[in-house]
C-alpha cells in the first residue's frame, strides 16, 4: 500500500521518516524546486526533540539548537509576570530551544535523502481523485500518482485538504509580527517576552554562535512601509520595552530576511477522510504563543505513521486509524490551540485596570504548584496518550 505525503515541510519530512522506519512505502511531493532560507524561527519544545530522538536524529541536530529549560515573561519594568521551569519536570527531553525555521527544514531533508525517503521535488497538487480504495494524486505537469493513503501537511491553505472535501474553519486573529535574527549576543540563556503597556511584545531567544532570535509585533498591513521609509522611526519606538529591545533589533543585518506574518488559525471537525488524513498546520494552524505550531505538527506526523504501520501489518481498516488518531491527537491539540490564543490576548492587553488585574492574577498564579505545573506540561506539548508513540524505533 503506496502511501503519499504531500507537503515536504517538517511534518511532511518527520511523515517520511517515519513512514521508512515504520516500514511503509511513502513518498513526499512538495511543489517548490528548493527551500528558501527566511527569517522565521522555531521554539523546539520538549515534544518536537522527542520526536527528532524517536527518529535517531537528535543527536546531528543538537550543535544546530541552544537549549534552555527557562522561560519568562516580564513586564517593561522588569517585573516578572510569568515563569516556566523546565528542569522541574520529570518528562523526557524537559528542555526548549529556538532554532531557524530552514535549519530544521534543511536538516531533515538531508537527513530524508540520505536514508533514501523518496522526495520529490517541484510536485504542485492540481487535483484528487478517488478511484476505488485508491487515490490519484494530480500534479502539475500532467504527472500523476496513486496510492492507498495519503497524507495532507501542506499547510494552512492546504489544497489537499480542499481537494478531499474536509471543511476547515479559519480565522483571521487580527494581530501581526515580525521575525528576525540579529547579529548580537543576548544577555541571558533564558527566552524571554517583555510585554508593554500598548499591548505590544518583543521576544528575546538565545541562538547559537552568539546570535539572537527575536520577534515583535507590528502592524497589521504596515511592515512594508515601515521596511522602506520609517525604520529608524520604528525601532526607536520600542525604547519604552527597554534598551536591550532596541539594541536587538538596531543589530538586524539585512531586514530583507525577516519574516512577517499576520496570525490565523485552522480548525476542522474531522482530522481525516479515509483514505486521506490531515496533519499540522493544515489540520489546527495556530497562533505562536505556546511555540508549538511546528512541535505539534511533527508529533501528528509521527503518531500518524506509527499507527498505521501497525495498521498496515495487522490489516486494520483506515476508518479505525482515523479514529484513533483523532481521538489521540485532536482535543490534546485543541487545548493547545485555545491556551495560546487565550495567551496572546491577555499578554496584549491594553487597559491599565486590565493590565493591572492581570498581572496580580499571573504573579498569584505562580504560587500554586499544580496549576502551575499543568500549564507547563501543556506548554511543553506532554500528552500521557502519545508516550508510546514518542519512543525511538
Amino acid at each position: 500500500m503506496k502511501v503519499a505525503i504531500v507537503g515536504g515541510g517538517p511534518a511532511g519530512l518527520v511523515a517520511g521518516l517515519a513512514a521508512q522506519r515504520a516500514g511503509i512505502d511513502a513518498a513526499i511531493f512538495e511543489q517548490t524546486r528548493s527551500f528558501r532560507r527566511i527569517g522565521g524561527g522555531i521554539l523546539v519544545h520538549s515534544n518536537g526533540l522527542r520526536v527528532l530522538q524517536a527518529l535517531d536524529v537528535l543527536d546531528g541536530f543538537e550543535p544546530s539548537i541552544r537549549t534552555t529549560q527557562r522561560l519568562r515573561a516580564e513586564l517593561a519594568d522588569g517585573r516578572v509576570v510569568g515563569e516556566v521551569d523546565y528542569g522541574a519536570l520529570g518528562v523526557p527531553q524537559n528542555r526548549c530551544g529556538v532554532v531557524m525555521r530552514h535549519v530544521l527544514h534543511e536538516y531533515l531533508f538531508d537527513t530524508a535523502t540520505r536514508r533514501g525517503v523518496d522526495v520529490r521535488m517541484g510536485h504542485r497538487m492540481t487535483g484528487l481523485v478517488r478511484d476505488g480504495d485508491e487515490v490519484e494524486l494530480q500534479f502539475n505537469e500532467g504527472r500523476t500518482f496513486r496510492a492507498g493513503i495519503v497524507v495532507a501537511c501542506d499547510g494552512i491553505n492546504s489544497a489537499t485538504r480542499s481537494a478531499a472535501g474536509i471543511d476547515a474553519h479559519r480565522v483571521a486573529i487580527g494581530e501581526a509580527y515580525l521575525r528576525a535574527v540579529a547579529d548580537r549576543a543576548t544577555a541571558e540563556d533564558t527566552i524571554r517576552e517583555i510585554w508593554g503597556d500598548d499591548g505590544r511584545r518583543f521576544g528575546i531567544c538565545p541562538l547559537p554562535r552568539d546570535r539572537t532570535y527575536i520577534f515583535c509585533s507590528v502592524p497589521i498591513g504596515e511592515w512594508d512601509r515601515i521596511r522602506e521609509s520609517g525604520l529608524g522611526e520604528w525601532v526607536d519606538s520600542w525604547a519604552p520595552l527597554g534598551s536591550e529591545a532596541v539594541n536587538l533589533l538596531r543589530a538586524v543585518a539585512d531586514w530583507s530576511l525577516a519574516s512577517y506574518d499576520e496570525l490565523h488559525q485552522v480548525e476542522l471537525e474531522r482530522w481525516a477522510r479515509p483514505p486521506v488524513f490531515i496533519a499540522g498546520d493544515a489540520a489546527h494552524a495556530m497562533t505562536p504563543n505556546l511555540g508549538q505550531g511546528a512541535n505539534s505538527a511533527m508529533v501528528d506526523a509521527l503518531v500518524l505513521m506509527r499507527i498505521l504501520g501497525g495498521a498496515i501489518r495487522g490489516g486494520s481498516p483506515l476508518e479505525r486509524v482515523a479514529a484513533q488518531y483523532q481521538s489521540i491527537r485532536k482535543s490534546f491539540v485543541t487545548r493547545i490551540q485555545s491556551a495560546s490564543h487565550r495567551m496572546g490576548a491577555i499578554a496584549g492587553l491594553r487597559s491599565p485596570i486590565a493590565r493591572g488585574l492581570r498581572n496580580l492574577a499571573l504573579r498569584a498564579s505562580l504560587q500554586f504548584s499544580a496549576a502551575s505545573r499543568g500549564a507547563t506540561l501543556l506548554g511543553a506539548g506532554y500528552n500521557p496518550a502519545e508516550n508510546q508513540y514518542l519512543e525511538p524505533f
